[in-house]
């Protein structure tokens, strides 16, 4: 994985770069966390950045809630497109 910090004058960017083994560990189930501790300052302090894979939204959203990254409190954004 490679990672980088930039800045322009409209937006912070992060920029995250994953390797074939990264990919590999997703299709796996196994989903990369980066965090400062872990990656450097290319991560802001106190973030911790999850990347991970599933087939499709649905399968992602169960995905969150049977590893207790989200309950009921938890704003997400769906894709209106996604909707229907």
């Amino acid at each position: 994985m490679i990672i980088a910090r930039s800045k322009t004058k409209k937006a912070q960017i992060i920029m995250l770069g994953l390797s074939r083994e990264n990919i590999n560990r997703m299709l796996d189930g196994k989903p990369v966390h980066v965090r400062e501790e872990t990656h450097g300052e290319g991560i802001p302090a106190g973030w911790e950045i999850v990347i991970f894979f599933g087939e499709t939204e649905k399968e992602m959203h169960e995905m969150f809630i049977k590893g207790g990254m989200i309950g009921p409190e938890t704003k997400m954004k769906i894709d209106p497109r996604l909707k229907s």
